[in-house]
């Protein structure tokens, strides 16, 4: 393979990759967090706690991505 057959061939999987980053992105849900102050966090919560993470996890579930703290 020549040297503009091997540049040309990472060329096109770049692009390939580009275009695989863009589907993807297109078809992706995002989570959308509402910015809140402490005290309207109180008020609208039934529970708020403070809490110290030890770890996290993620784990796929019908389609969606789950974290959990530990």
């Amino acid at each position: 393979m020549s040297f503009i057959q091997r540049r040309r061939f990472l060329w096109m999987c770049f692009l390939a990759g580009l275009v695989l980053l863009g589907l993807t992105a297109a078809f992706a849900n995002g989570t959308t967090l509402a910015r809140l102050r402490f005290e309207e966090l109180a008020q609208q919560s039934s529970a708020v706690a403070r809490l110290r993470c030890l770890g996290s996890e993620f784990h796929w579930e019908r389609g969606e991505l789950w974290t959990n703290a530990l």
